[in-house]
């Protein structure tokens, strides 16, 4: 009886999985096969922020911690939605309903023309997070060893937290999504920038290192 309930439950996931198009939601090209990202000033635009609210809006709810790119058309219509890795909590889940909610995407009103042919990323935050996470308990076992714990967290992370005193969560800063950026490593940022002063001016020292914070 437990074999028949255990096939039947293999069965029924194998369905389930079958049953998503995950077309409509693939993982992301290389960032140089993709639309690029709309420059500083279109995105401060009023409606520009207003369609990226619409479309974290919509996505609220399912995405988890995966990072998405929407890409838009010719006529700021959302066009294609990829997905970067699923290795984390619920990913796959996220994933398959990002998937199966394409068309609402896609019936959204249009974004304003200066985002055209372009890309916005979104839930970069949550998904630097879910990576952190995951890397902070891959490098447990070197707790004990202040240094080598911190050799681990760096070893060719592209994020980069900051923490202060009275303040429950870090600040994350991440590369920008761009080919090829020009951001020196953490652990010359770090030193170089993070002295105890108030975040204002260590936030000017970590982005003329290039770094991004992630909002």
């Amino acid at each position: 009886m437990h074999r028949l309930s255990a096939q039947l439950s293999i069965g029924f996931l194998v369905l389930s999985c079958a049953s998503v198009d995950y077309s409509n939601a693939p993982f992301c090209a290389p960032l140089a096969e993709l639309a690029p990202l709309p420059d500083a000033e279109c995105l401060d635009e009023p409606a520009s922020r207003a369609f990226r609210e619409r479309l974290e809006d919509a996505m609220s709810d399912y995405v988890g911690a995966i990072l998405v790119r929407v890409s838009l058309d010719d006529a700021s219509h959302v066009a294609s939605v990829c997905s970067e890795t699923t290795q984390v909590v619920g990913g796959w889940r996220s994933r398959a309903t990002l998937s199966e909610r394409f068309d609402e995407l896609v019936a959204l009103e249009a974004g304003p023309s200066c985002l055209s042919g372009r890309r916005l990323d979104l839930n970069r935050l949550a998904a630097m997070k879910a990576k952190i996470k995951k890397r902070v308990s891959e490098c447990e076992s070197d707790r004990d060893y202040s240094w080598k714990f911190r050799s681990c967290l760096d070893h060719d992370a592209n994020w980069f937290r900051v923490g202060y005193t009275g303040r429950m969560d870090p600040y994350v800063f991440g590369w920008p999504q761009v080919v090829n950026p020009q951001v020196k490593s953490s652990l010359a940022t770090r030193n170089r920038c993070v002295k105890g002063r108030r975040f204002e001016y260590e936030r000017v020292c970590i982005e003329e290192d290039g770094w991004e914070l992630l909002e």
